[in-house]
């Protein structure tokens, strides 16, 4: 289980890190949007298996390769130029749910997430994304209920070769919100402020910026995971190793796009 410590003076060493970063690259986000009622589960895998299927060098916590499932609710999302009175505009690509499976890579010494694929239950989305940033969209069912409701949170993410995926998550009897102890593996799971992706062999980074993440910790039963072993062989020998919880991250900064070469 992920354990939430306490943490030293120094988190918010790598949102820092992250900010001067994102200002050195862009002198505004390209857009801005909140992300809500998040769940993330961490599993450990084998970096072996793993590395097949991800063109960045894997950035490994203490010899150990994860992924990570991170499931949430995107809402008033707007192209940051045109200023926020615009969210309208943007409703049928801005309000929708995903459930990405995400893995930890570094380029060139930079630490960042690398998107393996992301199941979305908004159709005008998906090209979008696919167009603008490369992320590895598909098109599924998913159904969320992570309102945390007497300390519940729940999810289902379904597609049409009919293999699923569903838990039920409750909060654990001591879980207080914190931020994550400095170094510890909470940090290298959850404080990443830059998004690899790879589609079509055009490979990408875009940077985001929002405050450290709070979280409270989950214990997670697993109803269903046939999608996730149908679609990575590697799953199948994955280690659950936690889950967390946050209200969310708000007024995200979202940069435009960078090709790598």
């Amino acid at each position: 289980m992920v354990t939430l410590s306490r943490p030293d003076r120094d988190f918010r060493r790598i949102y820092h890190l992250a900010r001067s970063r994102f200002y050195s690259y862009e002198k505004a986000p390209l857009f801005k949007a909140d992300w809500s009622e998040l769940v993330f589960h961490h599993f450990k895998v084998d970096p072996e298996a793993l590395q097949v299927n991800v063109p960045f060098d894997l950035d490994l916590f203490r010899g150990s390769a994860y992924c990570s499932l991170v499931g949430f609710k995107t809402s008033r999302m707007f192209v940051n130029r045109l200023g926020e009175w615009t969210r309208w505009m943007h409703h049928p690509i801005s309000h929708h749910c995903f459930l990405n499976v995400r893995t930890y890579v570094k380029h060139r010494g930079e630490p960042g997430i690398y998107f393996i694929k992301e199941y979305v239950d908004s159709l005008p989305a998906i090209p979008a994304g696919r167009c603008i940033y490369g992320l590895p969209y598909v098109s599924a069912s998913v159904a969320f209920d992570h309102r945390l409701l007497w300390g519940k949170a729940k999810g289902a993410v379904a597609t049409r070769s009919g293999e699923s995926l569903r838990y039920q998550s409750n909060r654990t009897a001591s879980a207080i919100s914190r931020n994550c102890e400095c170094g510890s593996l909470d940090e290298f799971l959850v404080e990443r402020y830059s998004a690899f992706t790879c589609l079509s062999r055009k490979k990408r980074v875009f940077r985001i910026l929002h405050e450290p993440w709070e979280f409270l910790d989950l214990d997670t039963d697993w109803l269903d995971t046939s999608l996730l072993e149908k679609d990575f062989p590697w799953f199948r020998t994955a280690k659950f190793a936690g889950s967390g919880w946050s209200a969310g991250a708000f007024d995200v900064k979202i940069s435009r796009p960078r090709i790598l070469r």
